[in-house]
């Protein structure tokens, strides 16, 4: 389980990201469970309103480490 809050540095975003990416190369099978209050992601088409930014960063590392949503 994960929380991030609203106003999480770059630093720790970067933090959270690399996370991801280590867990999904350590294991094939897991459920990531987390409040990671990114409000600007549009989860049905997996986008923010300007495409960049923390939330666009996000979207990306789960994009690259085959993540799905279950909303």
């Amino acid at each position: 389980m994960k929380y991030r809050s609203p106003g999480s540095s770059k630093g720790n975003d970067n933090e959270l990201y690399d996370l991801i990416q280590l867990i999904s190369k350590k294991f094939a099978n897991f459920m990531l469970v987390g409040d990671v209050n990114f409000n600007d992601i549009d989860w049905n088409e997996w986008s923010s309103p300007n495409n960049s930014g923390p939330s666009s960063q996000f979207t990306d590392v789960l994009r690259d480490n085959f993540f799905t949503s279950a909303h």
